[in-house]
């Protein structure tokens, strides 16, 4: 039956290849309909030999011949190639049967090992994708040959248990032609292999190698004897091409190479019958970098193979290393698999219990031993997985060891938070992850804690009022969340809500916000299906369900009312945005529809009016929110009742006047708002917006024709940019395509288009101006003082003409911008039609089509960058409806104006149309905006064809050798079009096969004469930096592995860019030896910073290694370059570029080197590389070689000759940098000899080093000589002579000079570098001193400062001063007494220092008897605290000083009215209350917690933890009405007074310093201030009222 069927395809197959003539796709669409027939694969194996019918064999033939044409042509590449690799062995072998077929394959394999790229196979040339897709199909056969002779041997073996030894020697002599074939392939693999170079020709041989892998295992299935002689040898080589590819950056080749390594490992163990070669992998793996993702795939691979306690043999830490590989975001996802995938493999062989103490509990040690962000990635991979494993048990078991861990968790890195905070914050993520994977958690908040195996419910109300942001809101998700939406809401969830909403309403963090409005919304939407399933009609009505419905609608009220409260008159954003983001929520879920509408008489006549005045935020989305509240259809009708009609007429009147008169944007968007508000009210919304745009219109054709008649005297009447506006807005707000009105929309589009087109005619005269900044069109001066006396403003000097220069461009450049914008609008909403007769759409084609020129024009032409970046986005999302467009005079459009504008590049005579300057002005931007806009064909097609004529435009031997002033706009217009091409991210993918020959033109480019060009080779070669590494992240990119790349990444992707960046190496190392001019060293810098970024391949036996080794010479000689920062950029390419294991060997290079070195400038760049790569190879893993020992040991020595031999021959610059590499050499063999004792000689080494250096500092400070370079040397000795002290080299500091600042300053800020962690946390301490800073460090301290006068070395020296021992803090606060006012407020470091060493030498006094002097000076002292703490000069640093202070000194707020410091006390509570509203969140945060080391000393903190800031105001005030309302009340009214006057005084003093700015052109924006005055005079009101009671 299958020999019928198949002689019935194939002639119908011959029918339809007799038809075809030319077309090879459809060729391949016959195969394809052909052969994905599972049976005819299976028939032409079966029976090969049967062939005999001629016109069966000529079809076949006919098949075959077509299959080869399709394997010829590369635009065929993909699946017309795939599925004729797999035709074409199925139609060899029916042609030639298995022993011609084998014997003509091996023929032809044999060919594939021969170095060329093409290759003659089947008398036809294949390119190497075409070799690789051949030999995937030659494997797909193989493995079906395999798996059928393995399917029939199964048979036989159950039918007879004889023996045939003639099929026997049958089926050896099949298995060896399968072994031949298949090393035979794996030859050809890894020779291709060697040649590839783009991403999809690897993608392609991944494919290939897992497909071989594959049949080698169907192959050890068959036969394990054959499989270890022949294609066992090659499994070595997979587990190395594995090695280097399992961390791949493309996800297909990643995934392919797993599969690979896991089909490997299964033929291993098949045929050697033991796990042997898994465990010497896994030995192998073990030793690999941890922080690469390919370790843990590789042993998520092993475990099936290598037993689990092998591993820990070999790796006991191997959980602890997984857990912090899960602190990683890029390592979490493979390294919490594998965690998972350990658990599991254990949980059939122990119980629960031990399961959970074994891998819960680690996990939960490190979840307090993180930081938030690391937590919760540990939470979402590792938690996740686990919490799927063990399921309701682990809730119980977590519970109960957070809450019986000790309260001090080692090696906590969290800093803002106690240990008790940070407990509780891993409580509540916990319980958070364990309810998004539906564990009962519900059940385990109880009201009381017996069993220490639940959390109770005073703690997660405190939670959501906790100081912490990410606790509140994890504890607001907990609480609105349930792992069932039908699970009824409790009244106590909603009495948690009414609690903690006031407290959560001024969040200045977006996506705190953001999250939090999220986390609501589902909570209505639960609710809302609780009141819907609780009514339901089916359901028996009882008292219980309607006491449910009632708790629920009264909750409904309640938060309705409460957000309209929020609208107060001057609330803050946060508050505004999210109570009307909460309201816009609950009147779209419950509405009339849903049978849960909202009562719409709680929006009373004044909250509607609220509401309106919200339409004039200065906020766009606040606008938009309080628009759709007002217009939404529960809502509308009563809207507009209570307004009345009169109220919209007189707003549509005002507007009008509104959009056209003011110049100002603000204006403008009022007047949109309030006509969209006033339309969406109407009864037909068309019909008014219809009116409302030609009423529109009839002023914007006046206002065009005044603009063309005197452009100055419309900027300042009749600015054309507002009416544009409000056409803009109020468009979208009707339908365009409705049919009723469609004869209206037709005239009214034209008539915009129209006008559209006049305004930028209007306005062209200054933003098509070559410098349009400053440009005033032609009028005489008579106008111009007309126009100016009609304003009101007198132009008598520069300054007014510059006004209104200002004024005329900012008004051209808005106008131009709404003219864009707004044609963009019309094209993308109004209907277009597709012939001349269509009179169903409201735009023609024809329109469309000058739509698009104008933009094209606008874009061109203007030279004002606001106006043309406006239109190219503008221009952006037209061109897809271009792209896109079925018709055929629309869809040639891009692709013409494309050719237009490069052919206008390359022709010289029309390169005066295009600016020269302004980085070629829009020119770039329109090809972005064309080429980018869509992903299909004909663009893909565009952008290939463009940049091949931009990049042979600036070949590099043509870029060297410009000399005519045509020739060098046509370069410098191309490389500004290469830089925008670079830079677009939607064009991200396809240019990445064009970076490395952009890279090549931007660096040739640097070599160039002329400046213009060398200025946009640096543009273009930064893009591309950006575009390659990413955008920077860190500064410290030598350890970081952030915006770097490894060479193995770098080459594979970029293969050309190793021999050209070599030979531009050598060309520029042989003008250095040559001293030839620096400007032929111009191109050295971008070469080294691009090798800086490039580190080695972190795999052993990497050949990309040996790639970047070729570098190390030429970048050793970089370094004797005559530029400085060439040789500083030498260093730092060095320590990238070297590997660990060769680290050392070019180190005791470098250090022979030194001794020879003959000059100056190959002296100090021979110190700047060993410093270097001292510090970033060396630092940290001194102790792990020996050969790092030895090669520093030998460095040490080396200097001391150096210093010896040459210490006259060295310059002032080279001198400081020898002293750096010294310092950085005994800093290594001191933490060498920590670990290692009895290394005396290199203890004597590096004192006689460093002592040598120091006598030379004291000899060279006699001199007075200064010398060009003398800071860099005077910072070094500073920080030799610090450091010396330090090590014990050196007994004392008086040896510091006090003279020189500069090295005085270098060694101050060394000894504050040592105590810093001290420093940090000195202000923490309530009473007492704390540790010390040495004896003689505070003599010398203290005697500096008396006699230094410089600002910053007099912060560093307070800096320390704070860590004096108590009998010297009087003498210190003496000393800064003396330090005057005005100095210490102009400079925010000397401030912030000094006011904390003074707060630290109080603190000692506060519990003694202070005299008079003191008690007054100390009452200045916080006036000067609260004056610095001052809104109005918004010092964040001298705020948060200001708060650490009175944090050192909080003894001070514990004072009742006996004490004889009560004034002083009344001051420092005003500073704490003032404090508590500041506007930085870190000063907040300190000053609540004060508030509670206070309240808990008085006995009034109930909850135990830090709170949020409005709370903490309100605890604060109630501890000091408490503790001095009884004895001093008039003292306690008269300082809430001043609080409330200061918080107003400083709100007054910024808006009158934003409403200064009210004649100028750009809005400052609405002053976004935390500090809410209303709320503030509340809580007071209050703290006064418990006053009086009192």
């Amino acid at each position: 039956m299958h020999r019928e069927m198949l002689q019935e395809l194939l002639n119908v197959s011959a029918e339809m290849l007799e038809k075809i003539t030319s077309s090879v796709v459809e060729s391949m669409q016959c195969i394809v309909i052909i052969f994905r027939k599972k049976f005819i694969q299976s028939f032409c194996i079966n029976y090969e030999h049967e062939i005999v019918n001629a016109r069966l064999k000529e079809t076949i033939v006919g098949l075959y011949d077509e299959s080869l044409l399709i394997l010829q042509q590369d635009s065929l590449e993909g699946d017309c190639w795939y599925i004729t690799s797999l035709v074409l062995p199925c139609l060899l072998h029916a042609l030639k049967g298995s022993a011609e077929y084998y014997k003509e394959v091996m023929m032809q394999l044999e060919e594939f090992s021969e170095p060329s790229t093409n290759k003659n196979l089947w008398k036809i040339i294949l390119s190497d994708g075409a070799l690789l897709s051949l030999c995937g199909g030659l494997l797909v056969n193989e493995s079906n040959r395999i798996e059928m002779v393995v399917d029939t041997d199964c048979l036989d073996e159950n039918l007879s248990n004889t023996e045939d030894k003639s099929t026997s020697h049958s089926s050896s002599v099949q298995t060896s032609l399968h072994r031949e074939i298949l090393a035979l392939i794996f030859t050809a693999l890894f020779t291709i292999h060697k040649r590839i170079t783009s991403v999809a020709g690897q993608v392609a041989l991944a494919k290939s190698l897992a497909q071989w892998s594959q049949t080698a295992r169907l192959l050890a299935k068959f036969n394990k004897e054959d499989y270890r002689k022949e294609t066992h040898q090659a499994t070595e080589c997979l587990a190395a091409y594995v090695a280097l590819n399992l961390d791949n950056p493309v996800d297909v080749i990643r995934h392919q190479v797993k599969d690979i390594y896991v089909e490997i490992l299964k033929a291993e163990n098949i045929s050697s019958g033991n796990n042997g070669f898994a465990i010497d992998q896994a030995f192998k793996i073990l030793n690999w970098d941890w922080h690469k993702r390919s370790l843990y795939v590789a042993l998520q691979c092993l475990l099936d193979f290598v037993p689990v306690h092998y591993l820990y043999e070999n790796e006991p830490q191997l959980h602890v290393k997984l857990l912090k590989a899960c602190f990683s975001q890029s390592l979490a996802p493979y390294a919490s698999h594998l965690y998972h995938q350990l658990a599991l493999r254990q949980s059939e062989t122990i119980d629960i219990t031990e399961q959970l103490h074994i891998w819960l509990k680690p996990a939960l040690i490190a979840l307090l031993e993180c930081d938030v962000s690391q937590a919760r990635i540990l939470l979402d991979y590792c938690f996740s997985k686990l919490l799927k494993l063990y399921g309701q048990a682990a809730v119980p078991f977590a519970l109960h060891y957070l809450h019986n861990s000790q309260e001090n968790v080692s090696n906590i890195k969290i800093s803002s938070v106690s240990s008790s905070a940070n407990k509780l914050r891993v409580l509540i993520m916990f319980l958070r992850a364990a309810q998004r994977f539906g564990l009962q958690i519900n059940a385990e908040l109880n009201e009381k804690n017996p069993d220490q195996k639940s959390i109770d419910k005073e703690t997660v109300k405190f939670a959501l009022v906790h100081q912490n942001d990410q606790i509140r809101l994890d504890t607001f998700f907990l609480i609105c969340d349930s792992w069932k939406p039908s699970v009824l809401i409790t009244e106590s969830d909603l009495l948690l809500l009414k609690f903690a909403l006031p407290y959560n309403m001024t969040n200045q963090c977006p996506a705190h916000r953001q999250q939090f409005l999220n986390t609501l919304k589902k909570f209505l939407h639960r609710l809302l299906i609780n009141l819907q399933y609780i009514q339901k009609p089916t359901r028996k009505k009882n008292e219980q369900n309607q006491i449910k419905v009632n708790l629920y609608k009264n909750f409904l009220k309640w938060l309705v009312q409460f957000c309209l409260k929020q609208l107060f008159i001057g609330n803050s954003y946060p508050r505004r945005s999210l109570s009307l983001s909460i309201l816009y929520f609950m009147l779209c879920i419950f509405k009339t529809k849903e049978g849960c509408p909202v009562p719409v008489e709680l929006f009373t006549l004044e909250y509607i009016k609220v509401l309106v005045n919200l339409l004039q935020d200065t906020f766009e989305d606040n606008r938009l929110l309080a628009l759709n509240i007002l217009t939404l259809s529960d809502l509308k009708g009563h809207v507009k009742a209570m307004l009345g009609s009169e109220f919209f007429e007189n707003l549509q009147t005002s507007s009008y006047n509104q959009c056209r008169r003011s110049y100002k944007s603000d204006a403008s968007r009022n007047a949109a708002y309030n006509l969209r508000f006033n339309a969406r009210l109407s009864d037909n919304v068309d019909l008014n917006i219809i009116k409302t745009c030609r009423h529109l219109m009839s002023f914007l054709v006046k206002d065009v024709q005044s603009a063309n008649e005197n452009l100055v005297r419309s900027a300042y009447t009749t600015p054309m940019h507002g009416v544009l506006y409000c056409l803009r807005l109020l468009l979208p707000e009707a339908d365009v395509r409705n049919t009723q009105y469609r004869q209206e929309w037709r005239k009214l589009v034209e008539e915009i288009v129209s006008c559209c087109f006049q305004v930028y005619s209007a306005v062209f005269p200054v933003v098509g101006n070559d410098s349009p900044e400053g440009f005033i069109p032609k009028i005489e001066e008579a106008e111009l003082r007309k126009i100016c006396d009609e304003i009101g403003m007198l132009c008598t000097d520069l300054e007014d003409e510059r006004s209104v220069a200002q004024k005329v461009l900012v008004a051209s450049w808005r106008s131009a911008k709404e003219s864009s914008l707004l044609l963009q609008l019309i094209a993308s909403h109004a209907h277009v039609d597709s012939s001349v007769d269509d009179e169903d759409c409201v735009l023609s084609w024809k329109q469309l089509i000058q739509i698009g020129d104008h933009l094209r024009m606008q874009i061109m032409e203007t030279r004002h960058r606001g106006a043309f970046e406006v239109a190219y986005a503008a221009l952006k999302d037209f061109c897809p409806i271009l792209w896109r467009s079925n018709n055929a005079k629309l869809n040639t459009i891009p692709k013409r104006w494309v050719e237009e504008a490069m052919n206008t590049i390359c022709n010289p005579a029309n390169t005066d149309s295009l600016c020269a300057t302004r980085r070629s002005a829009g020119l770039p931007f329109f090809l972005q905006a064309v080429l980018g806009s869509d992903k299909g064909k004909r663009s893909r097609d565009c952008l290939h064809s463009v940049m091949s004529r931009l990049l042979s435009i600036v070949d590099c031997e043509i870029i060297k050798s410009i000399t005519m002033e045509t020739e060098l706009k046509i370069q410098v217009h191309s490389l500004n079009i290469l830089r925008g091409l670079v830079k677009d991210a939607s064009l991200g993918e396809d240019m990445l096969q064009y970076i490395s020959r952009c890279l090549m033109v931007s660096l040739t480019g640097f070599d160039c004469q002329v400046w213009s060009v060398r200025n946009s080779s640096t543009l273009l070669f930064s893009s591309l930096v950006t575009r390659m590494f990413g955008v920077k992240r860190e500064k410290d990119l030598e350890t970081s592995g952030k915006n770097r790349l490894s060479s193995h990444e770098f080459f594979t992707r970029m293969p050309d860019l190793h021999e050209f960046i070599l030979q531009h190496l050598h060309r520029n190392v042989k003008s250095i030896f040559k001293d030839v001019n620096i400007e032929k060293q111009s191109s050295l810098f971008p070469v080294l910073l691009l090798l800086s970024r490039i580190y080695p391949s972190l795999t052993r036996h990497d050949p990309s290694s040996d790639l970047l080794n070729a570098f190390v010479p030429l970048v050793i000689k970089c370094a004797c370059s005559s530029i400085f920062k060439c040789r500083v950029m030498a260093a730092t390419a060095l320590s990238s570029i070297v590997s660990k294991d060769c680290s050392s060997p070019v180190l005791l290079q470098l250090a022979n080197a030194l001794i020879i070195s003959s000059s100056h400038n190959e002296t100090h760049g021979i110190l700047l590389l060993l410093t270097k790569l001292l510090r970033v190879k060396f630092r940290n893993n001194i102790n792990e070689s020996s050969d790092m020992t030895d090669a520093v040991v030998y460095l040490t020595h080396t200097l001391n000759q150096c210093d010896d031999r040459r210490r006259g021959c060295f310059c002032v610059v080279n001198r400081s940098a020898f002293i750096d590499l010294c310092l950085e050499v005994t800093g290594l063999c001191k933490n060498f000899m920590k670990d290692h004792p009895g290394t005396a000689n290199v203890d004597f080494a590096t004192k006689s080093l460093i002592t040598k250096l120091i006598k030379e500092v004291n000899l060279k400070q006699k001199s007075s000589t200064i010398l060009p370079g003398c800071a860099f040397l005077y910072h070094s000795q500073g920080k030799l002579l610090a450091a010396a002290y330090g090590w014990g080299l050196s007994s004392d500091l008086t040896s510091i000079p006090t003279n020189n600042l500069d090295l005085l300053f270098a060694a101050l800020k060394v000894l504050k570098q040592e105590y810093k962690p001290l420093i940090s946390t000195v202000h923490l301490k309530l009473e007492g001193v704390g540790n010390t800073i040495p004896e003689d460090i505070q003599n010398f301290l203290v005697q500096l400062s008396k006699s230094v006068s410089n600002h910053e070395c007099l912060a560093q020296i307070y800096k320390l001063l704070t860590l004096v021992s108590a009998s010297r803090t009087g003498q210190v606060l003496a000393l800064s007494r003396l330090l005057a006012e005005d100095h210490l407020l102009t400079n925010q470091k000397l401030f912030g220092a000094v006011v904390l060493c003074q707060a630290v030498s109080l603190r000692g006094l506060i519990d003694c008897d202070v005299d008079a002097p003191m008690l007054k000076w100390l009452r200045r002292w916080l006036e000067l605290l609260t004056q610095a703490s001052s809104l109005v000069r918004n010092d964040v640093c001298v705020r948060v000083s200001v708060a650490k202070a009175l944090r050192t000194v909080t003894g001070l707020l514990l004072k009742d009215g006996k004490s004889h410091l009560v004034e002083v006390c009344h001051e420092a509570w005003k500073l704490l209350l003032i404090l508590l509203y500041d506007e930085n969140a870190d000063v907040r945060e300190i000053a609540c917690d004060i508030v509670h080391v206070v309240a808990r000393a008085k006995g009034q903190d109930m909850t135990g933890h830090h709170l949020v800031d409005c709370l903490a105001m309100e605890i604060a005030l109630d501890v000091y009405v408490t503790m001095y309302s009884d004895c001093d009340a008039q003292r306690c009214q008269a300082t809430l007074d001043q609080v409330i006057s200061f918080s107003h005084s400083d709100l007054k003093t910024a808006e009158a310093n934003n409403l200064s700015n009210s004649t100028q052109l750009f809005e400052s924006g609405s002053w976004n201030t935390y500090v809410e005055n209303p709320l503030l005079k509340q809580v007071i009101a209050k703290a006064r009222r418990s006053i009086m009671s009192a």
